[in-house]
């Protein structure tokens, strides 16, 4: 029996680097859409959110989104992401 193996390569290191930047790139962007002001009625008014927890909400997907980009936590950015997009889906 053969066992499949991943060679260590450049390009598969290219790949994942493009992978986790277009991912943080897609959570910069929508966090930094959070930072302005129309979206507090958003969360107050449709979510029922106090307007204290929009920088904090859009904090929780800047940051990881920025140390998925950089390299640095990534799997502990891509879970405080994946609880955050729980938390989206479920609300």
């Amino acid at each position: 029996m053969t066992e499949a193996s991943i060679h260590n390569t450049k390009l598969n290191d290219i790949t994942n680097w493009g992978i986790r930047s277009a991912i943080g790139i897609i959570f910069i962007v929508h966090g930094s859409g959070k930072l302005n002001p129309g979206f507090g009625g958003f969360l107050t008014g449709q979510l029922g959110f106090p307007p204290e927890m929009q920088i904090p909400i859009a904090l929780a997907e800047m940051i990881p989104g920025i140390l998925l980009i950089v390299g640095i936590f990534t799997r502990i950015s891509a879970s405080m992401l994946a609880i955050v997009m729980l938390g989206a889906i479920l609300y």
